[in-house]
C-alpha cells in the first residue's frame, strides 16, 4: 500500500509503519512495516500532517504523532518538552537539534511546533 503524508512544503521522507495503524476518519489500516512517504508540515499548521491514500482520500495525522506511527521519526516525552524550555534548544521531528520554533534541514518542526506549544 503507497502512502503519502502531503505538506504545502519540503521533501519527501521515506518512513516505514512501526505498527498497524487505523485512520480515526476512515476503515483505511496501514500495516506494520509499510512503506510510507512522508512531507513536512506546512509552516501555518506545523502540529498536521495529511496522508493521501490513492488519488481521492486524505486522512490528517498529527505531526506530534508521527514517532509513535513510524521508525524514522522521535516520540515527544515530557522530558524532551521540559528540556527544550530549559535549554533553548530542540530536537526535531527527525532528531536534527534546532531551535525551539525551528525546522530542521528535511522541513520538519521541533517537537516544541509538533506539540503545539508554540
Amino acid at each position: 500500500m503507497n502512502i503519502i503524508a502531503v505538506a504545502a512544503d519540503g521533501i519527501n521522507m521515506k518512513a516505514t509503519a512501526r505498527k498497524d495503524i487505523k485512520l480515526k476518519n476512515g476503515p483505511v489500516i496501514i500495516t506494520a512495516g509499510s512503506c510510507v512517504e512522508v512531507l513536512p508540515p506546512s509552516k501555518e499548521k506545523p502540529w498536521i500532517c495529511f496522508v493521501v491514500v490513492g488519488i481521492e482520500e486524505q486522512y490528517k495525522l498529527s505531526t506530534a504523532k508521527l514517532g509513535h506511527f513510524f521508525k524514522e521519526f522521535e516520540t515527544i516525552s515530557m522530558a524532551d518538552l521540559q528540556e527544550a524550555v530549559m535549554d533553548g534548544t530542540c530536537d526535531s521531528m527527525t532528531g536534527q537539534v534546532v531551535e525551539p520554533d525551528g525546522w530542521d534541514q528535511k522541513g520538519f518542526p521541533s517537537k516544541l511546533l509538533a506539540a503545539g506549544m508554540i
